[in-house]
Formats: structure tokens, C-alpha cells, sequence
């Protein structure tokens, strides 16, 4: 079994259970290390309808992310989880 200890920025597990009810648990180190929107990124979300954003991730990037998604047109919505503050301007 790996250990993941020591690693801050961990995408949230993703757990998969097979039709006979075995389970894997997926962990991704440093999933959630970006801190600013590459031009990759910017492309799919100007190419998006909406943009959904949680709180796992940076202020900053999720700011930068989201005021390019509304100079695009596109549609942003936060969802605030985890609950934290200096978010009242996203």
C-alpha cells in the first residue's frame, strides 16, 4: 500500500467498486498543485458552457480561472467545500 503522507495537494479519492463489490481506492499525489490557469486550460474552458469550481483548490487559481470564464461568457458556479473564508470576492 502506497503512503501519501506528506502530500499536501491530493485530488479528492476516487473509490471504484467492481460488480462483484471489491473496491480500489485512487489517489493522485499533487493532482491539486496548479496554481495558475495554463493555456490549455484556458482553452477548454472558453470552449466550456459552464465552469464549476470547488474550494480543493487555490483561491487564486480558482479567481483567475473563474474571471476568465466570465470574460469568455461562460457560466460559473462555486461550489464552497471545503468551507474556508477569503472567498467572498469568487
Amino acid at each position: 500500500m502506497a503512503d501519501f503522507r506528506g502530500h499536501r495537494h491530493l485530488a479528492p479519492p476516487q473509490i471504484n467498486i467492481t460488480a462483484d463489490g471489491e473496491n480500489t481506492i485512487v489517489l493522485v499525489p499533487g493532482a491539486n498543485d496548479s496554481t495558475y490557469v495554463t493555456e490549455e486550460d484556458r482553452t477548454v474552458i472558453a470552449g466550456a458552457s459552464h465552469l464549476v469550481v470547488q474550494l480543493e483548490r487555490p483561491t487564486a487559481l480558482l479567481r483567475e480561472a473563474m474571471s476568465f470564464a466570465r470574460t469568455e461568457g461562460v457560466t460559473t458556479v462555486l461550489t464552497p467545500a471545503p468551507v474556508r473564508d477569503g472567498i467572498e470576492d469568487l
